[in-house]
């Protein structure tokens, strides 16, 4: 979900300099992924209401994660752009539907134990959140330091 957006979003400058060999790319594609997520984030809204959340979630996810897998076969920039469009349509749901499904948990302990707490779930939900981000993005920098990779000096 969110840890692996925030892989990608951690290691695309990196992309556009090592891989398409232009870093000016990185102000093209943030805002392509922007536009698509903000474009189409009403049609699923609009999709999720006749589909259930989990179904609306792995559609959207499988989308993202052909998108983010097909990366490694990207060697031009137009082809980078219409996958950061796909992967920027998808994108919201990594986001909107675990915070959507947040309050249904919520209502559903209530009425198992008749007590109320939300403050509990919320920051657990949080504190897990960013304990799988701050941990991906360590592993990412360990593994990069690993593999030989040094950072330029500026």
């Amino acid at each position: 979900g969110p840890t692996a957006v925030v892989l990608v979003q951690s290691n695309l400058l990196m992309f556009c300099k090592y891989i398409l060999h232009d870093e000016s790319i990185i102000h093209r594609l943030i805002p392509c992924v922007q536009v698509a997520g903000l474009v189409c984030l009403p049609g699923w809204v609009i999709l999720g209401s006749f589909l259930n959340k989990r179904l609306l979630y792995l559609v959207a996810g499988t989308v993202l994660m052909m998108a983010v897998g097909a990366v490694y076969f990207v060697s031009h920039e137009v082809e980078a752009l219409i996958l950061a469009s796909i992967a920027g349509a998808c994108l919201s749901i990594p986001y909107l539907v675990p915070y959507s499904l947040l309050p249904d948990v919520i209502d559903q302990d209530e009425l198992r134990t008749g007590k109320r707490r939300e403050g509990l779930f919320v920051g657990c939900f949080t504190v897990m959140l960013k304990f799988s981000v701050s941990g991906s993005l360590s592993l990412t920098n360990w593994t990069l330091k690993i593999m030989g990779y040094v950072a330029p000096v500026a």
